[in-house]
């Protein structure tokens, strides 16, 4: 191959930055009957056994239409995945259904109601695993029937399989924008109250849009998130909210006496940074911090890890990720205290300027 055809091969490599898997367009909405739908588009339906049994056929008559799904295919699929029988007429418990589609256009999928210490009674860790694997359009819905207790851990669970970084390569991926759309029926009181209300909605696509930020901070690796790029989501958020953060970086830190977190972080190239976001609410007395912890990257420092415990250390920043998305989210639906977001940035390195384990540090506290 010549030396012009490769560059030409290699500059058609499609990189997933570019690519519809981050290309997402997320909304959540009160009712799926008010949006139009062609039978080219998909409908992934969601829900525990006992759920999908109580969902008025009326909320999908208008949907199922529209993607020329018959009526009837859909009663039978119900019947199919949550039988009243659970063994057949010679005895045998019949084997567990979880799944059903009709030609990728409209798929129905139940998640187990059994819970442990291990995982939350809304069980929305499923959720997101079966988002991942049925979403087959440019223009997606999801329908999530649950109990109207469980619809944040819900919200949150779909919001995380539609992620805003990776760094996959696919030559076959769509450039086009993809649009998800997503709503609840509430099988609560026997469906007297199925679809959300308005704050609801509100709070969903802020919940949202504060997971996915959250999860693109700690997906992305240091290489990309050194303290410098972390300060600039942090104030991409001010700058949304109409806030002006407050920076305190580099040697400033240790002058002012914040030596823990200078000293953690002076051995890397991007400096350690104390960054504190501010909303205030006159006329409010109660105020409230939230502290995060945002190594973007934790060798261990000369003390350094071993080969097993270092690799997702690009993950030691969550607690400051969390905080951002949470103060994003709290913000945006008009939360009425006061409300200061700390946050600690700082890449623990190895260099010449990593403080030694003998090194005495003195600390904001004097001690």
């Amino acid at each position: 191959m010549s030396e012009v055809n490769l560059e030409s091969k290699i500059s058609d490599l499609s990189f997933a930055t570019k690519a519809n898997v981050l290309n997402v367009k997320l909304n959540f909405v009160k009712n799926l009957n008010d949006k139009t739908l062609t039978k080219n588009d998909s409908l992934l339906l969601i829900g525990k056994s006992k759920d999908l049994k109580l969902v008025p056929k009326t909320q999908l008559t208008t949907i199922l239409s529209k993607l020329e799904i018959p009526a009837n295919w859909y009663s039978e699929s119900i019947n199919y995945l949550c039988p009243e029988e659970k063994t057949n007429d010679n005895g045998a418990k019949l084997a567990n259904r979880t799944s059903i589609s009709w030609l990728n256009r409209f798929s129905i999928n139940t998640i187990s109601a059994k819970c442990s210490r291990y995982n939350a009674p809304s069980r929305a860790h499923l959720i997101t695993k079966i988002v991942k694997s049925n979403c087959f359009s440019d223009n997606q819905s999801i329908l999530v029937a649950c109990e109207r207790r469980y619809s944040i851990a819900c919200a949150s669970a779909v919001a995380r399989a539609f992620p805003l970084y990776s760094s996959k390569t696919n030559n076959n991926e769509s450039k086009n924008p993809r649009n998800v759309t997503v709503s609840f029926i509430f099988t609560d009181n026997e469906c007297k109250s199925p679809n959300p209300s308005d704050d609801e909605i509100a709070c969903y696509n802020a919940i949202g849009e504060s997971v996915r930020l959250t999860a693109k901070i700690v997906d992305t690796p240091c290489a990309e998130m050194t303290t410098d790029h972390f300060l600039q989501e942090i104030k991409n958020v001010a700058k949304e909210l109409g806030l002006e953060p407050m920076v305190i970086e580099g040697e400033e830190l240790n002058k002012r006496g914040f030596g823990g977190l200078y000293n953690v972080g002076k051995a890397a190239i991007n400096p350690p940074k104390l960054v504190v976001l501010s909303n205030i609410k006159s006329g409010s007395k109660r105020n409230i911090a939230w502290v995060g912890k945002g190594i973007v990257y934790d060798t261990g420092g000369l003390c350094i890890k071993s080969r097993a415990n270092m690799c997702g250390m690009k993950e030691d920043c969550g607690g400051a990720a969390g905080v951002l998305g949470a103060f994003y989210a709290a913000v945006k639906l008009g939360f009425e205290d006061n409300l200061h977001a700390v946050f600690c940035l700082a890449e623990n390195a190895v260099g010449p300027n990593a403080y030694r384990p003998d090194d005495i540090i003195k600390l904001y506290s004097g001690k």
